[in-house]
């Protein structure tokens, strides 16, 4: 898992920023957005890159959001 800093380094495959958070209030659900020119946008899945290492962000358990890099 990495840690919250490193998290907020994320980016899709295009190079723009990227942010996880919990759909509710009561941290249920899981939504990755992505910042298009100053609009956060919703994408479907957690896939992202943290200084060039593939990782995917997921909900974890009590509402959490985790970041791991992925296994190649």
């Amino acid at each position: 898992m990495l840690c919250v800093a490193c998290a907020a380094l994320a980016s899709d495959e295009q190079g723009r920023p990227m942010r996880f958070r919990n759909e509710t209030m009561l941290a249920a659900g899981f939504i990755a957005e992505v910042d298009d020119d100053g609009v956060w946008r919703r994408v479907d899945g957690g896939a992202c890159t943290v200084n060039g290492i593939r990782c995917i962000a997921r909900e974890h358990r009590f509402g959490g959001i985790v970041v791991q890099a992925v296994d190649e």
